[in-house]
């Protein structure tokens, strides 16, 4: 058989730097030999200005416990990487760093199980829910946190509700590291080590949960892909990429392939890391001459590498995972595992050359970790988790969007005298799926965060209050996040009424944190000086829900006292230089359109808007107030009778499901999908496709302007439950 060797790349695209060995925690299997090291500030600092000039595309700060560090620390050393580097910090989590920096492009927190696995684990009593709390507050501050858990022995069967917890407090994925023998890990391997029964079992939990979930699952450390083969089948195969692509420094500037090798090749004090990368003494490894039977003759032998390649029970140098040497028969055949793997790379070939290249033309973006390399033999588009080889006209299409050049029309012209229009397209929609562009789908989403209310308004559609279990803050401002990935600009939060939520300023905050447009429609009863205060720079305006322009014919729909609240409340609004606009409801008491265009005006109003009643909920209980209802529109325009839906543009129900308008969620219309659940491509496909059905059809409202001040909205009786 022809002899294998490993092809690296000029420089690892992912650096661990050990920073200290220091550490808060006690837990039995980690590598680390030295918990109780001082932190040499000064030494990290060579080894961080180290790597920055080599240019490596990722790097991991990590330990010891990186949190032990003072965080104004970290985020010089962040500063000094995120130029030409996406950075995560990995960290059990049992410190939070106050003030971190929002150049991180992820945190890696260690969750191993429930409270008592997770404190045996660690060694830690109540370490577990200073964890969870943690990570909370990151989530919180805008991170993409991802879970991280060791898969021992003791924890296989709890891997399920990892991830259920994982989602439940908005990280970003959950990547599951096996536990290998090193370090400290060597005196505890007879109990932490997962039997290979343990094993497959740790995996129909990860399936199993990514998909009740949607959550991305996978491994952290390199799997024989030999051990099951639902590991190819479904997507979960994993390589550590040792010696190809990826490398470690430890806290005194050593070189080794893996974290766990005791095997240094130089010092980046010394040498550059590209200078060591690329010694001939990294042959030991890359020639694969360590690896023996069956991974030697195995024909995927330098795409697996026989899983963990660093074993110190086994050998002093390379050896092949331990799942294999002690499963011999119990393994998937060389013959089933070739067969697999060449299915896996026809399927994935089909979707990259399947790829959807939508009718419009689109507005591209790119994420604030995304960043180029060209410092190296290869040139490299770095995104927040990959690094993606690409050539020279690749990596000038997305330098000009970088720049800038975001039209697609304009890419096109741009790039006419080296691509087909087809081509160009096509290749655009490759980088889509890589990560490396993004296109603006979604702008405008109105989110109706809850259906709980201080008041019950005799119209009220959802006959609020009403009481329903939410989604916790961490798991919406994921959703945010994610909404951002495809061209969020804008939240306007309704109800229900949005004050009762308790998490609301805190969303408001992490819009403007986000740079994003937000606004709240409100009944105006629960404002106050000093919420308004906290909340004047989150917002670009509030809505004021109003249903007379005096207070008996107000507080006969809406309750007694609640006209003098709103107009307490808008005294408020203009003294904080809020802008504000007024929402009212056509009754029998209230249908002077031109009375109500005229009390905007004179209390300042940005501009109002007029609806007449929608005949469901507590309003049915009430139809001879909203029945029948005469009245007259002023000269204006006649906008439209016809659907002009936005295919830029959700609504969002407080259980996370998904509707064109706010019209199909009130009638059992049709729901795209739930942002909770559903990947949010799809849901933006589902409403494109619907829009291009539906736009230009009947609509049950007639839109009217008056004054250009006014949007008069007219309900023509029609049930509009749309056509799917």
């Amino acid at each position: 058989m022809e002899e294998n060797e490993l092809n690296h790349f000029s420089i690892p695209h992912l650096l661990h730097i050990e920073m200290t060995y220091s550490c808060n925690a006690k837990c039995f299997f980690c590598y680390n030999p030295s918990r109780n090291s001082p932190i040499d500030y000064e030494q990290i600092l060579k080894l961080v200005k180290s790597v920055a000039k080599s240019k490596v595309p990722h790097v991991y700060l990590i330990g010891g416990e990186p949190s032990l560090l003072e965080v104004e620390k970290l985020n010089n050393y962040i500063d000094i990487l995120s130029s030409d580097s996406s950075l995560t910090i990995v960290t059990n989590g049992l410190k939070y760093m106050d003030g971190l920096s929002s150049d991180l492009a992820c945190l890696g927190v260690a969750i191993h199980g429930d409270a008592k696995t997770q404190e045996w684990l660690s060694g830690i009593k109540g370490g577990y829910d200073r964890t969870v709390e943690n990570v909370k507050r990151y989530v919180k501050d805008g991170f993409d946190v991802r879970c991280i858990p060791v898969l021992t022995s003791k924890n296989y069967d709890q891997i399920y509700d990892i991830i259920k917890l994982a989602k439940e407090l908005g990280m970003e994925s959950v990547f599951v590291d096996k536990f290998e023998i090193g370090g400290m890990g060597l005196d505890m391997a007879g109990q932490l080590k997962p039997s290979l029964e343990q094993f497959k079992i740790s995996l129909d939990q990860m399936i199993k949960a990514r998909d009740d979930f949607n959550i991305p699952v996978g491994f952290g450390t390199a799997i024989p892909y030999c051990l099951d083969e639902r590991l190819i089948k479904e997507n979960m195969f994993a390589n550590c990429g040792v010696g190809v692509t990826f490398a470690a420094v430890n806290p005194n500037g050593d070189f080794r392939i893996c974290n766990q090798s005791e095997i240094v090749y130089g010092n980046i004090l010394e040498e550059s890391v590209e200078e060591i990368w690329n010694k001939k003494d990294i042959e030991q490894f890359r020639n694969l001459k360590w690896a023996n039977e069956p991974c030697k003759d195995c024909v995927l032998l330098t795409e697996c590498t026989g899983g963990c390649k660093v074993d110190l029970s086994c050998s002093s140098t390379y050896c092949i995972d331990y799942h294999i040497r002690e499963n011999r028969e119990e393994l998937v055949s060389i013959e089933k595992v070739e067969k697999l793997w060449k299915e896996h790379e026809k399927e994935y070939e089909r979707k990259l050359e399947d790829v959807e290249v939508p009718e419009e033309y689109r507005e591209f973006f790119v994420d604030k970790c995304t960043k180029l390399n060209n410092s190296h033999k290869e040139k490299y588009v770095v995104t927040r988790y990959q690094t993606v080889v690409v050539n020279d006209e690749v990596y000038k299409i997305v330098e000009e969007i970088l720049n800038g050049l975001q039209d697609e029309e304009a890419i096109l012209e741009k790039f006419s005298d080296d691509f087909k229009p087809d081509e160009l397209r096509k290749l655009l929609s490759q980088l889509e799926t890589i990560e490396a562009i993004h296109t603006k789908k979604i702008k405008s989403v109105d989110w109706e965060i809850t259906r709980d209310c201080n008041l019950e308004c005799k119209h009220c559609i959802t006959s609020s209050p009403i009481k329903i279990e939410y989604r916790g803050l961490g798991q919406i401002i994921r959703v945010i996040n994610k909404l951002c990935d495809i061209g969020l600009e804008e939240i306007s939060f309704t109800g229900g009424e949005p004050l009762t939520y308790p998490y609301l300023k805190e969303l408001l905050e992490y819009l403007e944190y986000k740079d994003l447009s937000a606004r709240f429609i409100t009944n105006g009863t629960m404002l106050t000086e000093e919420l308004l205060e906290s909340i004047k720079d989150c917002v670009s305006e509030i809505g004021i829900s109003l249903d007379g322009t005096a207070k008996n014919i107000n507080d006969s729909i809406r309750g007694e006292g609640s006209f003098e609240k709103v107009m307490k409340s808008i005294e408020l609004l203009k003294n904080k230089g809020i802008p504000f606009s007024l929402y009212f409801t056509m009754h029998k008491k209230n249908n002077d359109i031109e009375d109500m265009i005229k009390f905007s005006k004179e209390v300042g109003a940005e501009y109002c808007k007029i609806n007449e009643i929608t005949q469901r909920g507590r309003a049915l209980k009430n139809s001879d107030l909203f029945t029948d209802v005469e009245y007259e529109i002023p000269d204006g325009e006649k906008i439209s009778e016809k659907c002009d839906l936005d295919n830029h543009q959700f609504f969002i129900n407080p259980c996370g499901d998904c509707f064109p308008c706010v019209e199909l969620s009130q009638n059992g219309g049709y729901s795209i999908g739930n942002v909770f659940e559903d990947d949010l491509n799809k849901i933006y496909e589902r409403l494109n496709s619907y829009v291009k059905k539906n736009s230009g059809q009947e609509c049950p409202y007639t839109i009217w302007r008056s004054d250009k001040y006014a949007t008069i909205c007219t309900n023509n009786k029609l049930n509009c439950c749309g056509d799917e």
